[in-house]
């Protein structure tokens, strides 16, 4: 199977697991995740996709708990799985930084850890060009966040 048609089925993978375990706890969700993480390693022998793939779990977990309002202990050990397998961007980053936000605002010992955050997504997507869509976008979201906090 070429690189295009695996990156299809593994996102195929990901989206009919999103639908069929929508409504799970967290703790079957996690066991099924880790399942499919391990059957999509299988079937992908490159190492840049192993590590997309890895990425991409470590992603729907995190903010699965973060939706959900798993937590704290909990959602700190996802983000930082999630940091150490790194992001595949600065979208991503930022998505997480704002995702972060808004579960601060109902978890209050999150607040150091989504400033922290914040801070380090603002600094990233610094580098893009001041025109770009993204920086335009996500630097007002982050900038709210370090001259408020998170949204009640």
């Amino acid at each position: 199977m070429n690189r295009e048609r695996r990156s299809k089925s593994v996102g195929n993978a990901f989206d009919t697991f999103l639908v069929e375990y929508r409504r799970a706890d967290l703790d079957q969700f996690k066991k099924a995740l880790n399942k499919l993480e391990a059957h999509l390693l299988r079937t992908n022998p490159n190492g840049l996709e192993r590590l997309e793939i890895q990425r991409r779990c470590a992603e729907v977990f995190c903010s699965r708990c973060l939706e959900t309002g798993a937590p704290w202990h909990i959602v700190m050990r996802a983000i930082t799985s999630l940091e150490n397998l790194g992001y595949s961007n600065v979208e991503r980053r930022s998505h997480f930084a704002v995702l972060l936000k808004n579960y601060a605002a109902l978890f209050p010992e999150a607040i150091p850890e989504a400033r922290k955050r914040a801070k380090d997504a603002l600094r990233k997507i610094g580098y893009l060009r001041r025109t770009n869509y993204l920086r335009r976008h996500m630097e007002s979201l982050l900038i709210e966040e370090l001259r408020h906090g998170p949204a009640t």
